[in-house]
C-alpha cells in the first residue's frame, strides 16, 4: 500500500537526508517560486565562467534557501549535487562515488579512498563542471580531518582542474570555524564565500501579494524572511488563523521547528531554552537573564555564544559604546522569539491543544511585539535608504537616562541622524519634542544633527516624519 505526500522542494531534502520516506511513497511536489539572491548569484556566476578551478563557500541556517539557490544556479549548467550525512567519512564517500558514477553513467570506481574518487571526478571534468557538496559541515563535525582532506585534494588534484567546487553547511559555527577560520586547513583556499541571510522585507510581498503592508510587517515579526517559513503562509487567511494553524497546532509545520533546532544543535536543550525564553520577557543583560534562569553569571556567556554562533541570538552594544563593556543580548531570529514570547509560556496548553489562552494573550501582547520587531527591521534593513548620508554605524543608543531606537552617524563628518520608530499612530511635532529632550542626553559632539520620525501612521504630515507607506516606497527594490 502506497503512502502520498505534499512536499515543497525543500522539505523533500529534509526528507531525504532523514531517509523517511518509503519505497511505495508517491510524491507530489509542490515547487516554490525562486525571489531574490540577486547578487549571490551573480557571485557564483562570477566564478563560473573564471573556467579555472574555484571554491565557493556556501552557509546559512536552515530552511533559509540554500538549495534553492543552487537549483537555480544549476538551471542549464552540468552539475553534480550531493548531500552529505552523519554516517561519517567511509560511508559518505561510498556513496559519494556510487551516486557520481550514476551521474556521469559510468561504472564506479572500486576504490573507497576519497582522494581517488575526487581524481576520477578531476580526470571526468574536462568541460566546466560544478561539484556541489551539501551539509559538508556533517563531514566536518564526524570527522575533524575532513579540513586537512580537502586542502590536500585541492592542492594535489583539484587545482588545475576545471571544477567549480561549492561547498554548503548549515551549521553557522562549524563553517566558520571549520573551513573558513584562519586555523581552518582549508583557509586560504576559498575563491569567494556567501552566508545567506533570510530575504529582504520588500520581497514579502511575493510570497503573500494579497497582504497588505501592514500585514506583511506583523508576518515579519513572526517568521522574519526565512523562504521556507513564508511558503506555508497561506495568503487567503488572515494571519492569526496561519499563526493558529501553522505554529500553535500540534500538528503545524513549524510547531516543533524551535524545538527541533535546540534539540538537532545543542547538548542541554532545556538550558538553552530557559536562556530563551528569559530573553523574549525582556531579560537582555547577563544579571537579568541569571536572576531569571537561575543559572550562574559568569556560566552564562558559554551559553550565548553558542547562541549568538548558531544566529539564534546576537549581542548589542550602545552605539556610544567603544569598549563594548555593556552588552544587550536579543533574540535574532523572529520565529524563535515570538514562539519563546507567545507558545513556550502556554505549552501545556498546547501540547492539549487548548489553543484559546495562548491566542486570547497573543491577542492582547502582539501589538506590542510587532513594535518591538517593528524597531528592528527598520534599524536592521530600511533606514539606510531614508539617510541624507552614508552612514558608517547605525544602532541603538541607551544610558541609565534615556534610549533612542536610533542614531546613525556618519562619524568623519562628524553628522547624526536621531530616530524613534512608532508601532501606531503618532502626533508628528509631539514625537519629535520628545525626541530632542532625549539628543540632549547623547554625549558625543556633532557637527550636524538631524532628527526623524518614522511611524506606522501619522495623525497629521510633518517633513521630518515618514509614515509607512512612505517607508515602503523609499524601500522599493
Amino acid at each position: 500500500m502506497s503512502s502520498r505526500f505534499v512536499l515543497n522542494i525543500l522539505e523533500l531534502k529534509e526528507c531525504l537526508k532523514q531517509h523517511i520516506l518509503g519505497r511505495n511513497t508517491i510524491l507530489s511536489i509542490m515547487v516554490l517560486p525562486f525571489f531574490d539572491r540577486v547578487s549571490e548569484l551573480n557571485s557564483l556566476e562570477k566564478l563560473f565562467i573564471s573556467n579555472k578551478f574555484e571554491m565557493m563557500v556556501l552557509y546559512g541556517r536552515r530552511r533559509i534557501g540554500k538549495t534553492y539557490l543552487i537549483k537555480e544556479f544549476l538551471k542549464d549548467r552540468r552539475g553534480f549535487y550531493f548531500i552529505c550525512d552523519k554516517a561519517g567519512t567511509v560511508k559518505n564517500s561510498i556513496r559519494l562515488k556510487r551516486e557520481y558514477a550514476r551521474y556521469a553513467e559510468e561504472v564506479p570506481i572500486e576504490s573507497t579512498d576519497i582522494d581517488e574518487i575526487f581524481r576520477y571526478i578531476a580526470d571526468r571534468s574536462e568541460k566546466r563542471t560544478i561539484i556541489i557538496l551539501d551539509e559538508f559541515s556533517y563531514l566536518v563535525e564526524k570527522d575533524p580531518s575532513i579540513p586537512s582532506v580537502f586542502q590536500r585534494i585541492i592542492d594535489e588534484i583539484l587545482i588545475d582542474s576545471n571544477i567549480l567546487l561549492i561547498l554548503c553547511g548549515s551549521s553557522i559555527s562549524m563553517m566558520e570555524e571549520g573551513v573558513l577560520s584562519r586555523k581552518s586547513p582549508l583557509y586560504g583556499r576559498r575563491s569567494a564565500h556567501l552566508r545567506i541571510g533570510p530575504i529582504p522585507f520588500p520581497y514579502l510581498k511575493d510570497f503573500l501579494p494579497d497582504y497588505h503592508t501592514e500585514d506583511l510587517v506583523r508576518v515579519h515579526s513572526i517568521i522574519g524572511g526565512v523562504p521556507y517559513h513564508l511558503s506555508l503562509f497561506d495568503g487567503s487567511e488572515h494571519y492569526e488563523e496561519n499563526i493558529r494553524e501553522i505554529i500553535m497546532s500540534k500538528d503545524g509545520k513549524l510547531y516543533e521547528e524551535t524545538d527541533f533546532l535546540l534539540k538537532q544543535k545543542l547538548r542541554e536543550p532545556d538550558t538553552y531554552r530557559s536562556i530563551l525564553s528569559s530573553i523574549a520577557g525582556g531579560d537582555t543583560r547577563l544579571v537579568n537573564i541569571s536572576n531569571r534562569t537561575m543559572i550562574q553569571k559568569n556560566d552564562l556567556p558559554k551559553y550565548l555564544k553558542r547562541l549568538i554562533s548558531l544566529g539564534m541570538v546576537k549581542k548589542e552594544h550602545s552605539v556610544t559604546d567603544k569598549k563594548a563593556s555593556r552588552p544587550h543580548y536579543v533574540i535574532e531570529d523572529n520565529l524563535i522569539n515570538f514562539w519563546h514570547t507567545f507558545c513556550e509560556p502556554f505549552k501545556s496548553h498546547l501540547e492539549i491543544e487548548e489553543i484559546e489562552a495562548p491566542m486570547a494573550n497573543l491577542k492582547e501582547q502582539f501589538n506590542t511585539y510587532v513594535g518591538r520587531r517593528f524597531e528592528d527591521l527598520v534599524r536592521n534593513e530600511l533606514v539606510r535608504h531614508v539617510l541624507p548620508y552614508k552612514a558608517d554605524r547605525i544602532g541603538r543608543f541607551w544610558s541609565k537616562e534615556t534610549e533612542i531606537d536610533i542614531v546613525a552617524l556618519d562619524r568623519r563628518k562628524g553628522n547624526g541622524t536621531f530616530i524613534e520608530v512608532k508601532w501606531s499612530k503618532v502626533d508628528p511635532v509631539r514625537e519629535l519634542r520628545k525626541l530632542e529632550r532625549k539628543i540632549e542626553e547623547f554625549p558625543l559632539k556633532l557637527n550636524g544633527i538631524g532628527k526623524m520620525i518614522i511611524a506606522r501612521e501619522l495623525k497629521e504630515p510633518h517633513e521630518n516624519c515618514i509614515d509607512l507607506a512612505t517607508l515602503m516606497d523609499m524601500n522599493k527594490r
